[in-house]
């Protein structure tokens, strides 16, 4: 074992993966395009992986029918909502500011030092040089911190 087990990336849904695409390409990125059809559910998807990136970076992703729409007819009841909440995500790197400059620019936001927010969580860069995702933050309590196959599960109050 090389200690390198981890998360290996996340997803982010935008509005259009096709012109999410088309600008990180304008920006230089080398990207490749994925569209699935799943005809006996109604159901596609293109995805938007940035290739000449470290292995931590998003993918991204656009639904049709909109993910909003798909989940519009189910009832609330039929996912159980438990005490925690994914409100983070942990990347070690080598350079915890450029991984965060990098990462706002592929989102087109803006980044704090070595953390980018997102809605309802964040990103945070942590020195080291395994290039990778390490671990997440939940809500809902101040457990000690724990490591399950080589992702941290660290909890916030």
């Amino acid at each position: 074992m090389d200690g390198r087990r981890g998360a290996i990336t996340f997803a982010v849904n935008v509005r259009d993966a096709r012109a999410t695409a088309a600008r990180l390409r304008e920006q230089g990125f080398e990207v490749g395009e994925f569209a699935v059809t799943l005809e006996e559910h109604g159901v596609s998807f293109v995805e938007i992986f940035v290739l000449n990136t470290p292995p931590w970076t998003p993918f991204f992703i656009t639904y049709s029918p909109p993910r909003a729409e798909l989940l519009a007819g189910v009832d609330p009841s039929a996912f159980e909502v438990g005490q925690y909440d994914l409100i983070g995500i942990v990347v070690e790197t080598a350079d915890p500011a450029g991984s965060a400059e990098l990462l706002a620019t592929m989102l087109g936001s803006t980044h704090d030092d070595e953390r980018v927010a997102l809605p309802g969580g964040e990103i945070v860069f942590e020195q080291g040089n395994r290039e990778m995702i390490t671990a997440m933050t939940l809500s809902g309590g101040s457990r000690e911190a724990v490591e399950i196959d080589g992702l941290g599960v660290r909890f916030t109050a």
